[in-house]
């Protein structure tokens, strides 16, 4: 298994009722695809604590704690701090999901600051990698960031679609740029050519399952093992082989979260 393990999904929602039925399946589905490990990715009190209990049943899963954007309103300081203080637990590997999302707006864009700057300062102040979430408020999240902090977390904005300047801040402040399905969908073009100019050692690789599932699956629900398509396009885009993509990505996963390799 470890010889030919050399994806890995740093990026999923697996503790989620879509694999209520089959999630063990879809465990071992992933693992007999090639992925070495999966980071299941917390975004309340809730899917936080169930992203622990699979995390504990399954060696090669991987928990994080924290609220996303979405869920900000509905917890609060306290319950967030509360929260974030199982980041000691074993196998949490970052806090988060965290973020702004203007998009939605699920809640108010002032409550989104206020609970992302909750985490940020969390990780920042017990160097643990942060997992980020940004959706049409890049400029917001890098003047945050910028401004209001003395350096940026180490961590990763997942499921990347700012430009190329903005890349360049967050990869010049020591943190790490993910990609997922979005890379394979025929619209995409100025995200591939982003992402044929990126350095590789600062990139991972992700499906945010059980949303974005890639071409040419589309339609049907997300899973960890669709991650080799997305590295498959991104080996396409810059002409490398598949298994390089992963076994870059996979390395620089393991640097960020302090993944060692593990027994099945």
């Amino acid at each position: 298994m470890a010889s030919q393990s050399v994806y890995c999904d740093t990026h999923a929602h697996i503790n989620g009722t879509e694999y209520a039925a089959d999630r063990a399946r879809v465990v071992e589905s992933a693992l007999a695809a090639g992925l070495a490990f999966i980071v299941d990715v917390g975004t309340d009190a809730a899917s936080s604590a169930a992203s622990l209990e699979l995390a504990a049943a399954q060696p090669r899963v991987f928990a994080t704690v924290g609220v996303h954007p979405h869920e900000a309103s509905r917890h609060s300081n306290s319950e967030i701090l509360a929260l974030l203080a199982r980041h000691e637990r074993p196998k949490v590997v970052a806090i988060g999901e965290m973020g702004l999302d203007y998009f939605y707006d699920h809640s108010p864009k002032d409550r989104q600051r206020e609970a992302f700057s909750l985490q940020a300062d969390f990780a920042l102040r017990h160097s643990r990698p942060a997992v980020i979430h940004c959706r049409d408020a890049m400029d917001d999240m890098l003047g945050i960031l910028s401004h209001d902090f003395r350096a940026f977390p180490k961590g990763v904005f997942h499921c990347y679609a700012g430009d190329y300047r903005q890349a360049c801040t967050i990869l010049d402040a020591g943190m790490y740029l993910s990609f997922g399905g979005l890379v394979t969908f025929k619209k995409n073009d100025e995200l591939r050519a982003l992402i044929a100019k990126l350095p590789l050692d600062r990139m991972l690789l992700e499906t945010d399952c059980p949303y974005l599932t890639p071409v040419p699956h589309r339609g049907k629900r997300n899973e960890p093992a669709n991650v080799r398509l997305v590295a498959a396009e991104i080996a396409r885009v810059r002409g490398l082989a598949p298994e390089e993509v992963g076994r870059v990505t996979t390395a620089n996963a393991r640097q960020l979260f302090g993944i060692q390799d593990v027994e099945s």
